[in-house]
């Protein structure tokens, strides 16, 4: 399995560029060229478009989870964290969305969620998300 590292910003309910807001989210903005590029992988795989994530290039740390401690809500804001990710010949599926696996070397992942009061882990383990088929 091959590892790369890259980095992000720390966005607190994030608000797509259609407008569409969703509140108790917090997710790590990646660079929009690392989907794309594994956008042109999946389309020379399969010959199928995917569709851009609706926060395009991202990982989800707090997926609509109302936080037990609020005072700490965007108390780390804007802030860049590293990151590492993995691809090995295949996307990881649900049949209609995409995604590539993704982690904090230093469990800073886990750190802002507990700083919430959640949970290290969250229930749908961390990700970027490629893109999903238009069905």
């Amino acid at each position: 399995m091959s590892v790369w590292k890259s980095s992000g910003v720390l966005k607190y309910d994030p608000r797509a560029e259609r407008g569409t807001f969703r509140p108790h989210w917090v997710i790590l903005q990646c660079d929009k060229e690392l989907v794309r590029y594994y956008q042109h992988i999946f389309y020379t795989l399969h010959h199928k478009k995917l569709q851009t994530a609706m926060w395009s290039s991202h990982c989800s740390l707090v997926r609509g989870e109302k936080p037990n401690i609020t005072n700490a809500w965007k108390k780390f804001d804007s802030k860049v964290i590293e990151f590492s990710y993995s691809y090995d010949g295949e996307f990881f599926s649900n049949d209609r969305h995409y995604w590539i696996r993704c982690w904090s070397e230093k469990d800073e992942f886990g750190d802002i969620r507990e700083s919430l009061g959640l949970s290290r882990e969250p229930l749908v383990p961390y990700h970027i998300s490629i893109g999903s088929l238009n069905q």
